[in-house]
């Protein structure tokens, strides 16, 4: 997920759930230096993540090299194909082996200056493994215009098609007591290396009637939102790869935004 973090102590909030039975390693990364290194003038200089469970923090990193498992997390960087963090960067970035549980990660713009970073999240083992999986992640943050908008990304493996539900929520999100929240998302599906979408959303009550009957909140585990209400949704078949997905405010619009993808079969 990518967005844009004011300096300070308010992260962005990037959550996922495991499903399953086990344990399973996964690899989480602030990326915010090493962002130059792809033309991007605009990234965050200093990045913090804390990994939460519930409430509690179990695990955190400042400087990904100054990590105990710092050279596990250059093995795992390697096996599921993520480009490499500079030595003695400020990006953040650590492995650990994780339940099958709901988990937060918040990330720290720890610059002096407002700047992109990029959160990610990956299954380090590199092999496919029935017994468990990442089946949901989601990420808030303050959308606004230009290199502001909200940026996800997925990738798909294996060698059969899957659905999956995404969600850009605004206004519904003020009902969970959050302020300044974006009057009015839309979504944006689009392949990777391609400049069209596959598909696109801008009221959610275009695709309501096929949730209502399959009653899909429920089954993935999602909080209902408001029929009529200004979030978006989409749902669609994708095959295997990777995939962008763009939340942005109409005009020059800003305000708070809860980005969604879950995976429905």
């Amino acid at each position: 997920v990518r967005a844009k973090l004011d300096p300070g102590t308010t992260p962005m909030i990037t959550g996922f759930v495991m499903q399953g039975e086990g344990s399973r390693p996964i690899m989480v990364r602030g990326v915010g230096e090493t962002l130059q290194s792809f033309g991007l003038t605009g990234a965050a200089k200093d990045t913090s993540i804390q990994l939460y469970r519930g409430s509690t923090v179990i695990a955190d990193n400042d400087d990904w090299a100054l990590d105990p498992g710092a050279a596990t997390t250059r093995a795992a960087t390697s096996t599921v194909g993520a480009f490499a963090l500079a030595e003695g960067s400020k990006d953040a970035a650590m492995v650990r082996r994780l339940l099958a549980e709901n988990y937060t990660v918040h990330t720290v713009n720890k610059g002096t200056a407002a700047g992109v970073a990029l959160v990610e999240v990956y299954d380090a083992l590199g092999t496919y493994d029935g017994t468990n999986r990442i089946a949901n992640v989601s990420a808030r943050a303050k959308i606004s215009a230009g290199d502001g908008v909200l940026i996800a990304g997925m990738v798909i493996s294996g060698e059969t098609t899957c659905r999956v539900l995404v969600r850009a929520v605004g206004p519904t999100l003020s009902s969970f007591g959050v302020t300044g929240t974006l009057a009015d998302p839309t979504l944006a599906l689009y392949p990777a290396g391609s400049n069209s979408p596959v598909a696109t959303n801008d009221d959610w009550s275009t695709v309501q009637s096929i949730i209502t009957n399959e009653g899909l909140f429920k089954r993935v585990g999602a909080f209902d939102l408001p029929a009529g209400s200004k979030d978006s949704g989409l749902i669609t078949r994708v095959t295997p790869g990777a995939y962008t997905l763009v939340a942005s405010g109409k005009g020059a619009a800003e305000g708070q935004t809860l980005i969604e993808i879950y995976l429905i079969d």
